[in-house]
């Protein structure tokens, strides 16, 4: 298999997803801001980022919230306020309308789709049907959403590498690795005749 064909066999494999992490969190001016800078900050490592609040306005909710799970991950943002919608059966918030979802698809995924941010929840409540999961958490209760380790920690877990950064490749070695790839890919592309001489 050439590397060109290569390379689109894994971009075929990537846009199965519809993000590689969707973000899903109780709205509040404080939290939504909060929310959207976390969201920029992964954003601009290279990751795309699903947020409800980007739906443009009289589009179907639950349709986007539907398609959103189909996402590489998904992020939820625990925060009181999240936990008290979550498990209100009472009431139907749109919080309680994405629990309902991820519960309904939760055990099709694998176990490292799910993770939760705590954050303004020092008793690290979860909504009740995860609680028996114990899902993998990073804890923002002190605030300091974006220290270069806790950005770390999400990319890692996003990107699917390992907590452990023992075996890491730096980041000037995969740079090295880069430019060899896309060298071999143009000599082979001049080679077939794609790329003029």
């Amino acid at each position: 298999m050439l590397i060109w064909q290569m390379l689109e066999s894994i971009e075929n494999r990537i846009t199965l997803f519809s993000y590689d992490v969707f973000i899903p969190y109780a709205w509040s001016s404080e939290r939504s801001e909060w929310v959207h800078l976390l969201a920029s900050h992964l954003h601009l490592i290279g990751f795309s980022v699903g947020l409800d609040r980007n739906l443009p306005y009289g589009s179907n909710l639950d349709k986007f919230m539907n398609a959103a799970f189909n996402a590489r991950h998904v992020l939820m943002v625990l925060d009181y306020n999240y936990i008290q919608k979550a498990n209100a059966l009472t009431w139907k918030s749109g919080v309680l309308k994405e629990n309902e979802i991820v519960q309904r698809v939760f055990e099709s995924h694998p176990a490292d789709w799910l993770a939760c941010i705590v954050i303004d929840n020092p008793r690290f409540q979860f909504p009740s049907w995860l609680v028996s999961h114990n899902p993998k958490s990073f804890d923002f209760n002190d605030q300091d959403v974006f220290s270069d380790k806790k950005i770390e920690d999400l990319w890692r877990w996003i990107a699917g590498f390992p907590a452990d950064k023992t075996n890491a490749v730096s980041p000037s070695v995969i740079r090295e690795r880069l430019e060899r790839v896309e060298k071999s890919i143009f000599c082979e592309m001049r080679e077939i005749g794609q790329i003029p001489i």
